[in-house]
């Protein structure tokens, strides 16, 4: 994340500093991850390793406490430890949280309660894969879709 950050404001001031050449990231939010790898410190191996727990959304979202990997809740939030996480993984077997008071309720002691503006028990955004298998041939789709009001939004899909 502070490779990113760092990778951000460096480009919004531009390549020579003064704002008017673009140094790698564009104007516009990521909606690949793939897109990363334009930025200098992001090179395959490390694209590699954050697939399973990144994704590259159009808008800030928070990150959903109900769903989110082990190792996303450690490396978010403060004091909690990879084994506490998950812990708290598998509890979701059984038992969701009903909102982020629940939540914190659940973490220990030391780990700092989670803040509301990054972290929610919702989801707006969801990766959807689909296979279509016609005798030997099959073809495989993503899609990104966004949770309106009435009917989900395709946001990007893609023949990988």
């Amino acid at each position: 994340a502070e490779r990113l950050q760092d990778a951000s404001d460096a480009d919004r001031s531009g390549a020579d500093g003064r704002g008017d050449e673009p140094a790698g990231l564009p104007d516009a939010p990521l909606l690949q991850l793939e897109e990363l790898g334009r930025l200098p410190g992001f090179d395959d191996g490390l694209l590699r390793r954050l697939q399973p727990f990144v994704a590259a959304l159009p808008a800030p979202s928070r990150i959903n406490v109900n769903t989110a990997p082990a190792e996303v809740l450690a490396a978010t939030i403060d004091g909690l430890e990879l084994e506490a996480a998950r812990s708290l993984v598998a509890r979701r077997r059984t038992a969701w949280a009903r909102d982020l008071a629940d939540f914190a309720r659940l973490l220990p002691d030391d780990a700092e309660p989670p803040e509301p503006r990054r972290r929610g028990v919702v989801s707006t955004h969801f990766l959807v894969t689909g296979r279509a298998r016609h005798g030997l041939s099959m073809v495989r789709l993503e899609a990104l879709l966004e949770r309106t009001e009435t009917w989900p939004e395709i946001l990007w899909q893609h023949l990988p």
